[in-house]
């Protein structure tokens, strides 16, 4: 069976920074589109 999962590094601190910037990326994302100005 074949993945489409995106790398993960074996680090935590490194899994972690990848999942970070997944979620402020996808929230910036949705931000931009429902067009949410400010924190």
């Amino acid at each position: 069976m074949i993945s489409n999962a995106p790398f993960m590094p074996a680090d935590p601190s490194e899994r972690f920074a990848v999942i970070f910037r997944a979620l402020q990326r996808s929230v910036a994302d949705n931000g931009y589109r429902l067009k949410i100005h400010g924190p």
